[in-house]
């Protein structure tokens, strides 16, 4: 029930987001219960059924659809080898091996969408994402995983990442790069989702967070609509690594961080009445995710226990911010919560001067400032900029 209590604010953003854009809005609603309901179901069957069933509903791609199929196949084939249905069996956690893993991973890798190859990105619903992460963090309610298979959702995930934020710096319709940014992120969850720490499960709930503000739907009113929850996942994404001896992926990390933030800056700004509102929103998650964490995240550290090691705890303090330690007890990390506020800030400065200039034309060439990039906009804006606004 823990796990549900914690991911219920993301399935709410889901359905939000979701079905702002979905054409057929029962189908949303019927995936969206069939989700909620999987999160906390005691039968593997039923699980597997729920998987197979969100899929074929909202998946748009062969590959998103794929996906349900093999981590329902996954499911399946540990209920019949169990010889029980029920989550909470010993015979489940028992016979649970590499095949079943393997096949849960390869699903959510297919609905997350951590392929390379297609010509068009076409990030995942964010109500089918959360059902296939659901399924793979009550893995860590049976048994400890091999490390082995964290290896593996971690290369897959932040390879992929990588690959499409690499993407984004070409030139690009604007549609086509919101999409790619949701993509990334969703690849990053699954890069962090078997992380099998305290820092680990905090860093896959901050980037789904993420992944659901990151929607093209919230996108369109502000450029910036994920980036204070994104650079705070991404920092706890480093520290797990950090803290659980995956030094290349906190790296990994920065520079996906830093590819993102470039194609923010390469976008035109928007003008909307809902920009302030998500600014706010950020800035509430920036000061308040130690209290999110705490107040939602401690009781699933406890019901996921058995799967969870050392390697990346999390202290919480509330008022200053976040600390991670490795085994030996050392911290390896520190996000204070006043400087993200104060990053948040500059970033609203920006984007204020960007709006406030871009809608007035140049005496050069008579082109409105509308279509030029924030950056070029505030360089053009400012005193300092190399060319004065009125040239």
């Amino acid at each position: 029930m823990s796990l549900l209590i914690a991911l219920l604010p993301l399935f709410g953003l889901a359905l939000l987001a979701d079905g702002l854009v979905a054409p057929k809005r029962w189908h949303l609603f019927l995936a969206w219960l069939i989700g909620v309901a999987s999160v906390v179901s005691p039968h593997v069957g039923l699980s597997a059924l729920a998987l197979l069933l969100v899929g074929g509903l909202l998946g748009q791609t062969w590959g998103q659809r794929l996906g349900g199929v093999l981590s329902a196949f996954g499911l399946g084939l540990l209920g019949l080898q169990a010889d029980s249905w029920a989550w909470q069996a010993a015979s489940v956690a028992v016979n649970l091996n590499s095949i079943h893993i393997g096949l849960l991973i390869a699903g959510a890798a297919c609905a997350f969408g951590c392929w390379p190859w297609p010509a068009k990105p076409t990030p995942p619903a964010s109500t089918l994402a959360l059902v296939q992460l659901g399924s793979l963090l009550r893995l860590y309610s049976l048994v400890p995983l091999d490390w082995a298979w964290t290896a593996v959702a971690a290369m897959i995930g932040a390879g992929s990442a990588l690959w499409f934020a690499w993407q984004l710096l070409p030139a690009q319709a604007v549609e086509q790069r919101r999409a790619l940014v949701v993509q990334v992120v969703w690849c990053l969850v699954l890069t962090t989702s078997l992380l099998a720490s305290e820092a680990g499960i905090a860093a896959t709930w901050a980037l789904a967070l993420a992944a659901c503000l990151a929607h093209p739907v919230f996108q369109r009113h502000s450029n910036l609509a994920s980036v204070v929850p994104l650079a705070m996942a991404l920092w706890l994404t480093a520290a797990a690594s950090l803290a659980g001896g995956l030094a290349l992926l906190s790296w990994v990390c920065w520079i996906v961080l830093m590819l993102l933030s470039l194609s923010t800056f390469r976008l035109p700004p928007q003008v909307s009445r809902w920009q302030w509102p998500l600014m706010a929103l950020q800035l509430g998650l920036g000061l308040g995710l130690p209290f999110l964490l705490e107040l939602l995240l401690k009781p699933v550290w406890r019901e996921l226990g058995a799967g969870l090691t050392i390697f990346g705890r999390l202290d919480i303090a509330p008022w200053t911010g976040l600390a991670t330690r490795n085994p030996g007890s050392q911290v390896v990390a520190t996000l204070p919560s006043l400087v993200l506020a104060g990053l948040l800030v500059v970033g609203i400065a920006l984007s204020y001067l960007a709006n406030r200039w871009r809608s007035q034309p140049t005496n050069a060439d008579q082109e409105p400032l509308r279509e030029q990039t924030m950056w070029q906009l505030v360089k053009r804006g400012l005193p300092w900029g190399s060319q004065p606004r009125d040239e």
